[in-house]
């Protein structure tokens, strides 16, 4: 297998998930020499390491909360989701925040507002997905603080004219809540 061949099937294996199942149950993959084997499989968990930390950065506030717990979820979700080739990390990152919100439930002395900060954080990098409007109610000022111990709520709305515009954003207390 020539270097090429061999570096698109280590992006496709560490991007496809259910590629990489039927790889290894593949009899060709036996046909590697085990210094081989481990040296694709090395490359793999790389490449998901790699993709890793850019959703870290892409959803700082949210790693920072979470810490080990953050990484052991996204390699659980690395599992079930293929990777796009459009705004990769991006739409990585928002899926990741998607199946976060799903896993909250057993993250044990997390504080209340874990669930509005992951919401936060997918809006705004669905703002970078060139969205022209968002509006969100959030229980938390989850924008001012890194942890908000007390509720109140607070409209978030996001919108620009057209793509190329600047985005425009406000955060309003609502008091009557």
């Amino acid at each position: 297998m020539q270097l090429k061949e061999l570096q698109s099937l280590i992006a496709k294996l560490s991007s496809d998930s259910n590629f990489l199942t039927d790889f290894l149950n593949n009899p060709q993959y036996n046909e590697f020499s085990e210094e081989q084997r481990l040296q694709i499989q090395f490359f793999i968990k790389s490449l998901i390491h790699k993709r890793l930390h850019e959703v870290q950065k892409l959803l700082p506030r949210t790693y920072s909360l979470l810490k080990d717990k953050f990484n052991q979820n996204f390699f659980q979700f690395v599992e079930k989701y293929t990777l796009t080739k459009k705004n990769k990390h991006l739409n990585e990152a928002i899926s990741f925040t998607n199946y976060l919100q799903l896993q909250t439930q057993p993250f044990h002395n997390q504080p209340p507002f874990l669930q509005n900060l992951i919401k936060f954080e997918a809006t705004r990098l669905k703002l970078h997905q060139n969205q022209l409007f968002i509006f969100q109610i959030y229980r938390y000022p989850v924008h001012i603080i890194k942890q908000p111990t007390q509720i109140q709520k607070h409209l978030f709305i996001a919108f620009r004219l057209y793509k190329s515009m600047k985005l425009k954003t406000f955060w309003i207390k609502l008091v009557l809540w």
